[in-house]
């Protein structure tokens, strides 16, 4: 089995091969079509040796954002015993 590349369409009883796409055929039907100019032979892919990939930098922290001050409530009112209390609602 060869990997070729086809250059132009062929059709035939063997099937059809499209360009530009890469086929796996038989060696007899690689060479007919490259000696046909259909096609051309691929050369099979070299494997580098893969590279570890580097350390990633360590990203700065992001600063801590002071967290907000609470606002001032107001100061409930003091009862004072004795004093007259506005009933509610009935106004």
């Amino acid at each position: 089995m060869v990997k070729i590349k086809m250059i132009k369409t062929a059709s035939g009883p063997d099937g059809s091969y499209t360009s530009p796409y890469e086929y796996t055929v038989k060696d007899e039907l690689a060479k007919v079509l490259v000696d046909g100019g259909a096609a051309k032979y691929m050369k099979e892919p070299t494997l580098e040796p893969v590279k570890p990939a580097p350390e990633p930098k360590a990203a700065p922290k992001p600063k801590a954002k002071a967290a907000p001050k609470p606002k001032a409530k107001a100061a409930p009112a003091k009862f004072k015993p004795g004093a007259k209390v506005k009933p509610v609602g009935d106004e």
